[in-house]
């Protein structure tokens, strides 16, 4: 809701009553209204006061004095003494030709001390972090570190990539990481650090060996090597097989030469040795199933059988 021009009036009035000696200007930002309405409101008895108080020899001696002997009071403290305006005041030292020194200011040790403990207790604050806590700009939080040469300890691109978990240099031969290589300063690594890890992360994750079959040398992942002597171990555990496992091979065609997939030695009969057939002979007559007949002649004899194999013999009437 907007102000009314009554209650603009009545802040005006009472921000005047309680500061006779302030100026047009700062009477209109305390009453928060535009300083055309405030010489408009208060034109007359701005006049008046300063009708009432002409600057006499007298009122211009007290001037000098306070800025001689006081350099420390502002503008607004002199106004007070004098019941001039800050504005007027200044306007009469200038025309008196009077230089007035600048108030020193108090050197806050503590706060100094404070802002520079802050930095070194965590290094990765911001400066606007700092100046929120201690109630200062962020421009002046910069200054009080650069006094005290925090950065060169500090220095401000090391920092900002320390924070976003970036690295501004190689972790390996600290060569300067380039700021458009995102991936690389993200890692630590520089290109030429990142291709030799990454070579060598390739053959840590790799195991060497010699192919039983054709003798070559060959290599695979360790994980990979892991599992397949694993499904081998829970395949004999399986079928009860008490042959030796075959090793890992090189490939499919080595893996069916060690195994000997489709390589007869000699003819069938052969392997119908009499000490065979009269061991599947006394199973037979135990009615023992043909994979039992198979699991018994491989543990007894160390001889590979198949059901097919038994069952042909069977047929062609040789058991």
């Amino acid at each position: 809701m907007k102000d009314s021009h009554k209650s603009k009036r009545e802040r005006l009035e009472t921000v005047f009553r309680l500061n006779p000696t302030w100026g047009a200007t700062r009477i209109a930002r305390s009453a928060n209204v535009s300083l055309s309405m405030t010489r408009r409101v208060l034109k007359g008895r701005l006049t008046d006061r300063r009708e009432v108080l002409p600057l006499t020899q007298d009122r211009i001696q007290q001037i000098i004095d306070l800025v001689a002997v006081t350099p420390a009071l502002t503008f607004e403290d002199i106004s007070k003494e004098t019941g001039y305006s800050a504005f007027r005041l200044r306007k009469i030292i200038a025309k008196l030709g009077i230089t007035k020194a600048r108030p020193p200011r108090p050197r806050n040790m503590e706060l100094r001390e404070r802002i520079v403990a802050l930095k070194h207790e965590n290094p990765l604050r911001t400066l606007a972090s700092i100046g929120h806590e201690v109630g200062i700009t962020r421009e002046r939080v910069r200054q009080i570190l650069n006094e005290q040469g925090l950065q060169y300890v500090y220095p401000a691109k090391k920092i900002v990539s320390q924070r976003s978990g970036r690295h501004t240099n190689c972790v390996i031969c600290n060569v300067d990481i380039p700021s458009l290589e995102a991936s690389h300063r993200k890692t630590g690594y520089c290109r030429n650090c990142s291709d030799l890890k990454r070579v060598e992360d390739y053959n840590n994750r790799r195991i060497n060996l010699i192919c039983k079959a054709c003798e070559k040398p060959f290599s695979m992942l360790k994980s990979a090597y892991h599992w397949r002597v694993e499904r081998k171990r829970k395949y004999m555990e399986r079928v009860n097989r008490v042959v030796e496992e075959t090793p890992v091979a090189c490939s499919y065609t080595c893996a069916a030469t060690l195994r000997e997939f489709g390589v007869r030695v000699g003819k069938a009969n052969t392997k119908l040795t009499p000490e065979i057939r009269q061991h599947i002979i006394e199973l037979r007559k135990q009615e023992i199933s043909i994979s039992d007949i198979v699991k018994s002649v491989s543990t007894n004899f160390k001889t590979r059988l198949g059901n097919t194999t038994i069952s042909k013999w069977i047929k062609d009437g040789r058991l």
